[in-house]
C-alpha cells in the first residue's frame, strides 16, 4: 500500500511538471536589436593554424613618445604586409 502511494505521488508530480513545461512558451534565441560594444586594449585575428594574421594594439606612452594605436595585417610568412600607426603627434 505504501509503495503504491509513493508511485502515485511521483506520477502526479511528473504530470504537474510536464503540464507546466507545456504551458510555458519557449522563445528562440535571437540577436540583440542594437549590437553591444566590444572593449579591450588589443585585438588579434588568427587563421586556422593559430597564427596571428591581423592585430590592433594600443601601445602605452613612453618617454618622449605618445600613446600609439598600431594596426597590422600579417602575411603567411609572419611578416607584416601593412602597418599603420596613429598617435596624437601624427594625427
Amino acid at each position: 500500500m505504501r509503495r503504491e502511494a509513493v508511485l502515485g505521488a511521483l506520477t502526479a508530480i511528473n504530470l504537474v511538471l510536464l503540464a507546466g513545461m507545456g504551458l510555458t512558451q519557449i522563445l528562440p534565441a535571437k540577436a540583440q536589436d542594437s549590437p553591444g560594444i566590444l572593449r579591450g586594449s588589443g585585438l588579434q585575428i588568427v587563421d586556422s593554424q593559430g597564427r596571428v594574421r591581423s592585430s590592433i594594439s594600443v601601445l602605452p606612452a613612453k618617454a618622449g613618445e605618445a600613446e600609439t594605436v598600431l594596426f597590422r595585417l600579417i602575411a603567411e610568412n609572419g611578416q607584416p604586409s601593412v602597418k599603420i600607426s596613429a598617435t596624437t603627434a601624427s594625427a
